[in-house]
C-alpha cells in the first residue's frame, strides 16, 4: 500500500523494523517536503523536528486508547443510568484506523442521542458519593513492558510472560483480555491468530473477591 497505507498498517511495519534491528525507532524522510512548507503548515510541530531535519527519529505512540464500553445507538450501556459516548465506548463505527471522521461521529453524534435520552429520564433521587481515586504507581520497566509486550502487536508467549509480572491492576485486565481474545479485530491484533473470530463476541467479567472473572457474550444479545 506504501503511501496510502494506513496507521494501523504504518504503525504494525515501524514495530517489527524496529524489532529486526533492534533499535527504538525508525527514519521519517521529510526531504521531498521544502522546509519553508512544513513550518508553515505545522508550527507547532516544527520547533522539534527542526533539529533532526529532514531525517526525523519517529516511533509509534500510544495516540488512542480506544474504550470497550458496549453502547447501542443512544449511548446507553448495561448499567441503568449510565451512558457513555466518545472514544471510550465499543459502538461499532471505529476500526484499527481511527479515523479522524469516525472520532467527530463518536463524540458528536453519540454525545447528543445519548443527551437527549438522558433528559427523558426522571431525576435521581440519590446523592452521588464523593470518592477520590487512588493514584496508580506503575513502576517504569512494566510501563515499558506493556508498550513492548501488550501494544499493537501481540503473541500468547509474550502476553504470559508479561502476565506473570503484572500485579493486580488495570494493566492486568488488559493482558488477561488479550490473552483469551484469540482473534485479531480492529485495533487488537495477535499474530498468532491473524483473523477475525467467525462469530464475533464481546469479553466481559464480574468481580469475585477483588478479582475479575471472564466470560464471553454473543456481541448482539449485548447490542440489542
Amino acid at each position: 500500500m506504501g503511501d496510502l497505507a494506513p496507521r494501523d498498517a504504518v504503525t504494525r511495519a515501524i514495530l517489527r523494523e524496529m524489532v529486526a534491528t533492534g533499535t527504538d525507532h525508525v527514519v521519517l524522510d521529510l526531504s521531498p517536503i521544502p522546509e519553508e512548507t512544513f513550518s508553515r503548515r505545522f508550527p507547532h510541530i516544527y520547533p522539534r523536528v527542526r533539529p533532526h531535519w529532514p531525517r526525523v527519529p519517529v516511533r509509534p505512540a500510544a495516540h488512542y486508547s480506544l474504550g470497550g464500553v458496549v453502547v447501542n445507538v443512544w449511548g446507553e450501556t448495561g448499567v441503568p443510568r449510565l451512558f457513555a459516548a466518545g472514544e471510550i465506548t465499543w459502538s461499532g463505527v471505529h476500526g484499527a484506523n481511527r479515523l479522524g471522521s469516525n472520532s467527530l461521529l463518536e463524540g458528536l453524534v453519540w454525545g447528543w442521542r445519548a443527551g437527549e435520552r438522558a433528559a427523558l429520564l426522571p431525576p435521581s433521587r440519590r446523592k452521588p458519593e464523593e470518592v477520590t481515586p487512588p493514584v496508580p504507581s506503575f513502576p517504569p520497566h512494566l510501563r515499558w513492558a506493556m508498550d513492548r509486550l501488550a501494544g499493537p502487536l501481540r503473541r500468547r508467549e509474550a502476553l504470559w510472560k508479561l502476565l506473570m509480572d503484572l500485579p493486580p491492576s488495570l494493566a492486568r485486565w488488559v493482558v488477561e483480555g488479550a490473552l483469551l481474545r484469540e482473534e485479531t479485530r480492529g485495533v487488537h491484533v495477535r499474530e498468532d491468530f491473524p483473523d477475525p473470530h467467525p462469530s464475533p463476541y464481546h469479553l466481559d467479567w464480574t468481580f469475585v473477591q477483588g478479582e475479575p472473572r471472564w466470560h464471553r457474550t454473543n456481541v448482539l444479545e449485548v447490542v440489542g
